[in-house]
């Protein structure tokens, strides 16, 4: 056990047999290119969760914070709640904003020592106001606090920018794998699970970063999307004796950043030789087959013009660009009605809700159960 975590206020309840780890961050997707139209992302954007809010908040649920939660009541962790603040996609942080989340972060940290380990939650595509890089800056800041043998575990969305920085501040970087993101939970659970094994001795960790000279386009993980075959190489790579974790960042373009582009990492038992020749395995395989990860994305007229042409049921339209930034659900719809008018129901939903329309969960429309199990065909429309 870390002896830091011995030397704690003898006035402090502690457990036997438990590390103290400190949890907190931020997070959020932010598309610098629509701040001209949307303006800054002010602080009231956030939700922000304090101390024991967050574990109100997260518990139970597909969130990395959930992962902590989960993995530390597995192996009797004491968490120590710092502050987690999220909003929803938008543009640029604002300077302020950013600085105030910041700081309630790393008041929270010194608050908490002395700690065995920090787990943070963060998203990998954050930009504020003067700082391209919030993950970094946050991760470097708290690295600053806890000191350089502390272990710190941060899990990611994959549609981050990986950078130096990050790797160097952080022990573990773990991007989640799927999109959509049905393994956010489960990737914060492993987080728990590795740095019990930095805790205990076992592990020592090494991690490699391989960045592609790609502009990535945002792409699924489901069958017969590019990004599959990659995945499939990673967990390959991940069973090899010596790997703890092999993944990748598919990095996110709408940041206007220094490299928003797709990273691969691979994280070893003490051997950069290694770490590194399957980082480049695996960056190598996306470079290669590039090609593979252009979209074939029609225009509404196209799209509509293809699903009209099936034979009844219900027109699914998916706004695939995940979110709501720059106004994209409400102009597709326009451009819907436009060209199908109201001869057909149609249902446009956003990336993550597809795979429960597909599955037939979706079964009530203008208050009648119309189309209960239905199977649809997925047209994207850009």
């Amino acid at each position: 056990m870390n002896p830091l975590y011995l030397q704690r206020d003898k006035s402090m309840t502690i457990r036997s047999g438990t590390f103290r780890v400190a949890v907190g961050g931020v997070a959020h997707e932010t598309n610098t290119y629509a701040t001209e139209y949307l303006g800054v992302t002010e602080l009231t954007a956030f939700h922000q969760y304090c101390g024991e809010e967050i574990e109100r908040a997260f518990s139970g649920t597909n969130h990395p914070l959930g992962g902590f939660i989960a993995g530390a009541a597995k192996h009797q962790l004491d968490l120590a709640y710092t502050f987690f603040g999220q909003a929803t996609p938008s543009g640029t942080i604002k300077a302020g904003a950013y600085a105030e989340m910041k700081n309630r972060v790393l008041e929270g940290v010194p608050q908490a020592m002395p700690l065995d380990a920090v787990l943070l939650a963060l998203h990998g595509a954050a930009v504020a106001e003067g700082t391209e890089d919030v993950e970094g800056d946050l991760a470097t800041a708290v690295r600053e606090i806890v000191g350089p043998d502390v272990p710190i575990a941060a899990v990611y969305d994959l549609h981050g920018n990986m950078t130096e920085r990050m790797k160097t501040a952080c022990t573990l970087t773990l991007p989640c794998k799927l999109y959509p993101h049905t393994d956010l939970g489960e990737r914060g659970e492993e987080a728990v699970r590795l740095l019990m094994r930095i805790l205990c001795g076992e592990s020592r960790p090494f991690t490699y970063m391989c960045q592609l000279p790609m502009l990535p386009y945002i792409v699924a993980t489901e069958a017969n999307f590019a990004p599959v075959a990659v995945n499939e190489l990673c967990r390959t790579i991940s069973g090899h004796p010596g790997v703890i974790d092999c993944s990748w960042f598919h990095g996110f373009p709408y940041a206007d950043v220094a490299a928003p582009c797709p990273t691969v990492i691979c994280t070893t038992e003490s051997d950069p030789e290694l770490a590194k020749s399957c980082a480049v395995k695996v960056a190598d395989r996306i470079w290669k087959h590039r090609e593979d990860f252009k979209p074939r994305s029609l225009t509404p007229a196209q799209g509509v013009a293809e699903a009209m042409a099936e034979n009844g049921g219900l027109l699914i339209i998916n706004e695939y660009a995940d979110t709501d930034v720059a106004r994209a659900d409400f102009n597709l719809n326009l451009a819907i009605r436009q060209h199908c008018g109201t001869r057909r129901h149609f249902l446009n939903v956003r990336w993550g809700c597809t795979r429960c329309v597909f599955q037939g969960q979706f079964d009530h429309i203008d208050g009648q159960q119309r189309y209960a199990g239905c199977r649809a065909r997925p047209l994207y429309i850009q």
